[in-house]
């Protein structure tokens, strides 16, 4: 079976896509490539597909633009989890390993199909990267879980690092489960949480604590992923609430850090590393301007 990569794109022309697309074709990666397609222009579709992307659509109009009708509390955030394991249990092919990335703000640098965590998967186990913080140390995650799930559930998780749902991998039918497991769990939560973003995060977190996603998620913070923004860079560049915060108090932040991690890029060839190792996926690298800016311009064609 060929393994999966899958992502959901929505209001996207193909220059917001590009990144996503030309990085991963780089990385010599020849595995299956999906997009879920909710309004997206024939022109992109085209586009896509000629790249060797299969557009999952769910109805397009008489110009052949992809085309979804939203409810007033629609949430991409949720909803993709749904079509995802959706998209998964009906579809002809049935993969090994799949790989769910956010599109915009994810760039790959290398087939990370290779990395020894996913090469070693076993048939019940997921893989999610930490954002190597705590709920409690970061205001935007801690305002996040407590208007999606309330105090209560807050106080059973704080003291927890905290796992981005930007990317997670896993096997095959442990991931689909998990998706749709994600998509559940936020039924009792806002679609738009008050503050930014939907609860899938918050979701996914609350299920890590509890069993059996308790051992059979694995966790790494190491070269599979760097979600980059809360990295000490990405908080140097005053980036998001959390760099707003503690801009200018930046030994405080390093001791709320969970572990060292230390992010930079190579002079010569432009790849980012996290403590010296070659990190495969890239995410949020458009919350250091700089860096964001020469990714940018590498994956084009």
């Amino acid at each position: 079976m060929r393994n999966l990569i899958i992502g959901v794109i929505d209001n996207y022309t193909y220059d917001k896509i590009e990144p996503w697309v030309v990085s991963l074709e780089r990385t010599g990666y020849d595995g299956a490539k999906v997009l879920i397609a909710y309004n997206i222009s024939k022109e992109t579709t085209n586009r896509l597909e000629e790249k060797g992307i299969t557009i999952f659509a769910f109805n397009k109009d008489s110009s052949g633009n992809c085309i979804y009708p939203k409810s007033t509390n629609f949430s991409l955030m949720v909803e993709r989890f749904a079509h995802i394991w959706y998209f998964l249990t009906n579809n002809a092919e049935k993969f090994d390993k799949i790989i769910m990335t956010d599109v915009k703000d994810v760039v790959f640098q290398r087939n990370p199909f290779l990395n020894a965590q996913m090469r070693h998967l076993w048939r019940g186990e997921c893989l999610v990267g930490s954002e190597n913080i705590r709920y409690e140390d970061e205001p935007w995650g801690k305002n996040n879980m407590i208007r999606s799930f309330g105090p209560m559930i807050y106080e059973t998780v704080k003291k927890n690092p905290i796992f981005c749902a930007g990317v997670i991998a896993g096997k095959s039918n442990a991931f689909t489960d998990l998706c749709l497991a994600i998509y559940l769990t936020c039924g009792s939560a806002p679609r738009n949480v008050p503050g930014g973003g939907g609860p899938d995060q918050a979701a996914l977190n609350v299920l890590l604590s509890l069993q059996p996603y308790k051992d059979s998620v694995i966790r790494t913070s190491g070269s599979f992923v760097a979600h980059m923004g809360t990295s000490i860079e990405a908080v140097a560049s005053g980036s998001g609430g959390v760099g707003e915060i503690y801009k200018d108090r930046l030994d405080e932040y390093q001791n709320l850090l969970i572990q060292k991690a230390d992010l930079r890029m190579d002079e010569e060839t432009d790849l980012i590393y996290m403590n010296d190792n070659l990190v495969d996926i890239l995410h949020q690298y458009n919350r250091l301007p700089v860096w964001d800016f020469i990714i940018q311009l590498k994956y084009r064609e």
